[in-house]
């Protein structure tokens, strides 16, 4: 008998709307660490999303629908609701402060109550210049101040007269977010919580030490490149842009006059860290009807060049100027974690050591060794963090709070118009020369810095 999901703090669902790919995680707590153990991930091909945003809520839903009938049959359950991930909404990031008397009487004090925090966010939220058409999804403090003590541990347990919160708020596109829950209510889904997707990949690939100390968590998906950082223990600066893993495919696709098959093919053909020998190395496809042949070194050239631009224009300074304000350490300390399908592109690691003069790892998922296998490669580490996520949440509510469409902060750490994220269920480089080639790689260049 296929049984309903009712709630309960131990096994919770995920849906990740991704530019590729819908996946639908299933975990359980473990009876034995307490940590959530992935039991299942079903995926199906996206349809209805263009450069990282749904444009079709319909056929999203549908795709949607056969990711969670794939789990439901795999698991003999029916998935009533989950926490949504997405990574769209052109998301970006809000310093914001704010500041509350905690008793009418000037020398009494009091214990900060949850309440107190929400009143704050929500004040907060109406003073910023938030552009128009976003709204605040989440807020992340940074610290809390108590009369004067600054302390980033939980403010609920401290007596004080005057509280001040110092924030940054995580900003998307509002009709983002709402095809979004639209979507996944279509396929007969009720939404328990909202994440961005930027935040979950860092929470299932960053350690408590990166965390701590300061990281860079980075997906570069099919159709958008996310980045969150850590520093503290906590999120401090989140994004999201329009540019991903298919902008390479069709950088090759032009530049070579290809099938966009043919382009992936070559993108799969070789390796950012080609030693020079191998960039000489030529590349023919199999079939014998296509006239076709270039050199290793002139693909690594194309995805070079995106890929740099990808970094130079959207991470680097954020990192520059988010480690300049949160952190003494020099950024050439600062781990950059890379995840997303393109983090499987071959070299990627040490092309963007070289390039970025910091230490690079791959992001695969923290808890890869209880995930299914064939299911925890750096592609999946976003499916692992939706379940870190709701247990961090759930053991430190001070450190994310919801805002939902109303802009007051949901006092119970949730969206606000959704139940508790918990749910039962049962059971490079060669030479250079001149040439149509180069001349080519550069207009993309070109093309780029003007979309962006």
């Amino acid at each position: 008998m296929v049984k309903q999901l009712s709630l309960s703090p131990d096994i919770v669902a995920g849906l990740d709307i991704g530019g590729a790919q819908v996946s639908v995680v299933v975990a359980e707590r473990s009876q034995v660490t307490g940590a959530f153990e992935i039991c299942n991930i079903s995926r199906t091909p996206s349809r209805g999303i263009r450069r990282g945003e749904i444009v079709d809520a319909d056929a999203l839903a549908e795709c949607i629908g056969d990711a969670l009938s794939k789990a439901e049959s795999f698991l003999g359950l029916n998935i009533g609701e989950a926490v949504i991930a997405f990574s769209g909404g052109s998301a970006r990031c809000l310093e914001g402060q704010g500041s509350l008397r905690l008793s009418a009487v000037e020398r009494v004090s009091r214990h900060v109550e949850p309440g107190d925090v929400s009143e704050i966010f929500t004040n907060m939220s109406k003073k910023m210049d938030i552009p128009r058409g976003y709204r605040t999804l989440q807020v992340f403090p940074a610290y809390y101040e108590i009369d004067g003590r600054r302390d980033r541990e939980n403010p609920f347990e401290k007596t004080g007269k005057k509280l001040t919160v110092n924030a940054a708020n995580l900003l998307v596109r509002e009709d983002s977010l709402e095809n979004a829950k639209r979507s996944a209510t279509k396929a007969g889904l009720k939404v328990a919580d909202v994440i961005h997707g930027s935040v979950a990949t860092a929470m299932g690939t960053l350690t408590d030490q990166e965390m701590a100390r300061g990281a860079v968590s980075i997906n570069i998906g099919a159709q958008t490149t996310a980045i969150c950082m850590f520093y503290g223990g906590r999120p401090v600066y989140a994004a999201s842009h329009p540019v991903g893993g298919n902008h390479i495919t069709n950088d090759i696709r032009s530049v070579f006059g290809v099938s966009i098959e043919q382009a992936d093919s070559l993108k799969r053909a070789v390796s950012l860290a080609e030693d020079a020998e191998s960039l000489k190395d030529q590349l023919v496809f199999d079939e014998e009807d296509i006239d076709f042949s270039c050199s290793a070194g002139e693909v690594v050239d194309v995805i070079a060049a995106r890929v740099e631009e990808i970094f130079e224009y959207f991470i680097i300074p954020a990192i520059n100027d988010v480690f300049e304000q949160n952190s003494s350490q020099s950024t050439s300390d600062i781990p950059v974690v890379v995840a997303g399908g393109v983090a499987a592109s071959a070299g990627i690691e040490p092309f963007l050591e070289g390039f970025l003069q910091m230490p690079v790892r791959l992001g695969y998922p923290l808890d890869s060794d209880s995930m299914p296998p064939e299911k925890n490669d750096a592609s999946y580490s976003l499916c692992c963090g939706i379940t870190r996520f709701v247990s961090r949440k759930a053991e430190e509510p001070w450190l994310f709070r919801n805002m939902p469409a109303g802009g007051s902060a949901a006092s119970d750490g949730n969206t606000g118009d959704a139940a508790p994220a918990h749910i039962t269920v049962r059971n490079r480089s060669h030479q250079k020369k001149g040439g149509l080639f180069h001349s080519m790689v550069s207009i993309l260049r070109k093309v780029f810095s003007e979309l962006f």
